[in-house]
Parts: structure tokens; sequence; C-alpha cells
């Protein structure tokens, strides 16, 4: 660690500067100063002294805090340099004085300047090289960029059209197992999970309105939905043989609901 020590011998007193170095400094370093000043007892600083510390354009004065152990004050200054040198350059901080008091007086304490080394950002020998902007792109490079994001956003658009938009043929599926059925109870089951599948929730024979409200279309067929679900009512809860005529028509019903969810759908 550098340290100058300064011994006042027309005052009983004394100063020690400390630095954790002296050299290496570039242009915006933090540079730590340390000032120790041992004086007589009775003796107090004042604080006033410290807001006339000089600094030169290059130097900027960042902080000051100081404390007092015994008969020592320790006055902790940071600087920040901002010279530009083109070479290595020694440079001082400029020295500043302290002021002290007693009940028999006054006392001026000088601290002596700091001699530290700064290193130039560049080598001396170095060529200035003039700012340039960086090249712009061929036309080439920008068409051909260009037009693979508009395909690759085309393509993310097709891809969400046919997800959001695609018409759900859960109907259609139905009617072409009921054609091969010849129970009218598996025929009825299966019309009625797919009109399930359409109204998001599991029905019941009473509630044929959540149905429509579900799904709009449905509307159109209401009188023959409230066949079917008439019809599932007596099969679940009343029981009872089916008339002949009633698979013939759940396909006929199967087969309109299929052609309106084609048509329209919601």
């Amino acid at each position: 660690m550098a340290r100058l020590v300064v011994l006042l011998f027309l005052a009983p007193s004394s100063v020690e500067v400390h630095l954790s170095r002296t050299f290496g400094y570039w242009t915006g370093d933090l540079v730590p100063v340390e000032v120790r000043v041992r004086v007589p007892p009775g003796w107090e600083l004042v604080p006033e002294s410290l807001a006339s510390i000089p600094a030169p354009e290059w130097l900027e004065l960042r902080s000051i805090r100081w404390k007092r152990r015994g008969s020592t004050y320790h006055v902790h200054l940071t600087y920040q340099v901002f010279y530009v040198p083109s070479q290595v350059t020694v440079v001082e901080i400029p020295s500043w004085t302290l002021r002290f008091r007693s009940p028999s007086g006054g006392m001026e304490v000088p601290v002596p300047s700091i001699p530290i080394t700064l290193s130039p950002l560049t080598h001396g020998s170095d060529p200035p090289v003039p700012d340039r902007l960086p090249p712009p792109p061929s036309p080439l490079r920008l068409y051909v960029h260009g037009g693979l994001l508009t395909l690759l956003i085309g393509i993310a658009g097709v891809l969400w059209g046919i997800r959001r938009f695609r018409r759900p043929q859960v109907l259609r599926r139905a009617y072409r197992r009921i054609c091969n059925l010849d129970h009218p109870a598996r025929a009825l089951d299966t019309l009625w999970e797919a009109l399930e599948q359409k109204a998001r929730s599991p029905l019941f024979p009473h509630t044929l309105e959540t149905l429509i409200r579900r799904w709009p279309p449905a509307g159109e067929l209401q009188e023959e939905l409230r066949w079917l679900f008439a019809l599932r009512e007596t099969w679940c809860y009343r029981g009872g043989d089916p008339p002949d005529e009633t698979l013939r028509r759940l396909r006929d019903l199967a087969r309109r609901l299929a052609r309106l969810e084609g048509k329209r759908w919601s």
C-alpha cells in the first residue's frame, strides 16, 4: 500500500495519505484515498474545511466521510478520473488544507498532493480510425429473409386457422355408427354421447335448453330433439320396449343432425 507521510514541525500534528496503488488507473476508474491526521488532545476538526476540497475538471470528488479514533482523524475520499491521456501520464490530485480548533486557537494542517499514473485507453502507436457505419445488407439477402419470414407467418396463420375453425365431426361419426347398428338402445346411446360432446357437458332428459344454449344450431330441430329427450327418459326411468319405427327415426335424426353440423357449426 502506498503511503505518504508528512511531519509538520511547525504544528504538533502529522498527516498520512494512504492509497491502494498509485499506478494503473484508467479513465473512469475510482481512486479511494484515506487521510489520517494525528492531532494533540483538545483539538477538533472543523467540518466546514471538508467542503472546500479542490478538484480540477478532469477529477470528480464522488464521496467523503470521516471519523475520529482517539486523537487521530480518518478522512476517506473517493475520486473518479475523467482524464483521457494519449500515453502513460502522471497527474496529481491537488493538495488541500484541514482546519482544527481548540480553546487556545486554530491550526491548519495541509494535505499534500497525490501523484497517480494514468494509462491510455489505446496504444499510442495505433493509428486513429474514424467511425464507420456497418455496411448495409445486400438486397438479395433482404428478399430471401423477408420471403422466409412471410412464409413462416403464413404457415403459422394457416395452422392457427385450422385449429381454431376446424369443424368437429362428432355427429357425422355417430350417424355412420348408427347406420351399422340394429338395436335402438345402442343407437340411442351413440347419438346421446355425440350430443353430450356438442354440449360439452352431461345431458339429462330435462336439459334440452342446455344443449341448445351450448350448440345453437340444435334449435332448428327442437321438436325432433324433444322426442329424443322424451325417449331417453322413457328408457332410462320407465323401461319398456321401443316401438318398431324407433331405430328408423333415430337414424333419420342422426342424419339431419350430421347435416346440420356440417352446414352450421358453432
